[in-house]
């Protein structure tokens, strides 16, 4: 690795400009976040994934509907917990920042308690993480209904349900008055799903409360940061922040910070008087509403996998037919590559599906099918 030093900054200056930049980084990073769009997502692979395991004919009985149920109900629950991860996180982090008389706290708690009273899937959601820690699983039941019209449409000829029982939730467990009596309203039987999708929109609306907050100290940063900035004398893809310390051997030990050119260049289109995160929003939502769009080459080779995998279904494994529907493809292509990378992609995708719905990990299900080869391998002369 090699650096171009290009304007040197003495002790004081490093740490005004470190110190201008940690609202500037934070902005990026919503890890925790990110773990609640994953796993929401996750959910909603894993239930069309059963619904097309048990609504297609063939594909009856591959898996047992107890063990569906032990599967979608682990992501969950998963999903329970990094909820309430990041409302802890967010809560802790602002609270020791800035206060709990502050106005960024302040904004923070007034939108939990607004999702909470405005929502009663939010809080029902909220209080069952508590029940899932101290109670265990709450799915009673597993059901195979007659599809909906639009599910017959795309071919299903049957529905699975995993539904809680309500007044089994009721028995031996504080609620609270206000979810108590929500939770007597519902339904004897319900569904977990649709008041996880119906909680989605208040935890966005949380998570762009403290995005505005970033935004708000950023902006309040940037001159500082902007000025260094202007003190390079040529422009580079990535700037980097470097503090050398002496070390022991007459050297130096490098510590590299790379600066977030993509988010300063948004903090100064940001209008201050408008909307904060409007340069920060995705189509749909701020962080989520699902996963990341896929490219038009990224779709491409996709659609080229799946028609491998098709052809092989359809010819039942290998043939001089699977071989020429291959073969045809890739000089279509006139190139191997979107064929072979489709067929990877698209396995790897089902493959998560396959581990998510067995309760496994991917390395598992892998492991299984090689299972002795090594030990074979090992023994061959």
């Amino acid at each position: 690795m090699s650096f171009r030093f290009d304007a040197e900054l003495d002790a004081a200056e490093y740490r005004e400009l470190e110190e201008a930049l940690k609202p500037v980084l934070r902005l990026g990073v919503r890890d925790v976040f990110k773990l609640v769009a994953r796993s929401y997502e996750e959910i909603e692979s894993l239930n069309t994934y059963y619904l097309r395991l048990f609504g297609l004919p063939r594909e009856r009985g591959r898996i047992q509907p107890r063990e569906a149920a032990t599967g979608f109900m682990s992501s969950c629950v998963n999903w329970l917990n990094v909820v309430r991860l990041f409302l802890d996180h967010e809560e802790t982090w602002l609270k020791r920042t800035f206060g709990e008389t502050s106005t960024n706290f302040v904004d923070f708690k007034s939108a939990c308690s607004r999702a909470f009273d405005s929502s009663i899937a939010y809080r029902f959601l909220y209080k069952l993480r508590n029940y899932t820690t101290h109670c265990g699983l709450p799915i009673s039941s597993v059901n195979l209904d007659a599809p909906t019209e639009e599910e017959r449409a795309a071919g299903l000829h049957q529905r699975i349900s995993f539904r809680l029982n309500r007044d089994d939730l009721l028995r031996d467990f504080s609620w609270g008055a206000k979810v108590r009596a929500d939770l007597a309203a519902m339904e004897p039987a319900f569904e977990l799903l649709p008041l996880i999708r119906q909680a989605m929109p208040h935890l966005d609306n949380i998570l762009q409360i403290t995005v505005a907050t970033d935004v708000r100290e950023c902006l309040q940063a940037l001159p500082v940061v902007r000025r260094y900035l202007d003190r390079m004398t040529v422009e580079t893809a990535q700037p980097c922040l470097l503090r050398l310390t002496p070390n022991d051997l007459g050297g130096y030990q490098i510590s590299p910070m790379l600066l977030p050119m993509d988010a300063i260049a948004k903090l100064e289109t940001v209008d201050p008087a408008g909307d904060l995160l409007a340069p920060f929003r995705r189509t749909g939502g701020l962080v989520r509403p699902g996963p990341p769009t896929m490219s038009p080459e990224g779709r491409y080779r996709m659609k080229r996998g799946s028609l491998v995998l098709s052809a092989h279904l359809h010819e039942g494994g290998p043939s001089p037919a699977f071989f020429n529907t291959v073969n045809q493809l890739i000089d279509e292509d006139g190139d191997i590559e979107p064929v072979l990378t489709g067929t990877i992609n698209l396995g790897m995708t089902l493959l998560h599906l396959a581990s998510m719905a067995t309760n496994t990990t991917p390395q598992s299900i892998l492991a299984s099918f090689g299972e002795g080869d090594e030990d074979r391998a090992r023994h061959q002369p």
